[in-house]
């Protein structure tokens, strides 16, 4: 529904995009979980660049599925990338 009558730089979009990758993470459908947030991401990153907690929840999601497939490295890259976009 989102889509069909928000412009695709809509904040919900971006929203929603960040809960479903969420749902995915926990189904174990980690690809799939990551391609919703990294969409998520550069719809804030585009159209919101001073969102910043948008971005930061989104990249803290992300940072939970490299998490939880054990790439610890990689989530703490994200979650130290958090800590800099809320300043």
């Amino acid at each position: 529904i989102y889509k069909q009558h928000l412009p695709k730089n809509h904040g919900g979009i971006a929203w929603v995009l960040t809960s479903l990758g969420c749902v995915h993470r926990e189904l174990g459908e980690f690809e799939k979980a990551k391609e919703l947030l990294n969409q998520s991401i550069e719809i804030y990153k585009r159209y919101f660049p001073g969102n910043n907690s948008g971005i930061t929840w989104a990249l803290a999601h992300l940072g939970n599925t490299y998490r939880d497939q054990g790439d610890y490295k990689k989530a703490k890259e994200l979650f130290e990338l958090c800590l800099i976009t809320t300043k």
